[in-house]
């Protein structure tokens, strides 16, 4: 399975293939909250 979402807090020269990840939400407003990744610290 494949989840496409935004990758929060990361600096682009971090990101590569395998990097360990958690999944995060973004709330955007009262209605809508999105998928998101953050790096698995």
């Amino acid at each position: 399975m494949r989840v496409l979402a935004e990758l929060l807090d990361a600096e682009p020269d971090e990101v590569r293939v395998g990097l360990p990840v958690v999944a995060a939400f973004v709330r955007v407003d009262d209605e809508l909250t999105l998928p998101a990744w953050r790096v698995a610290r």
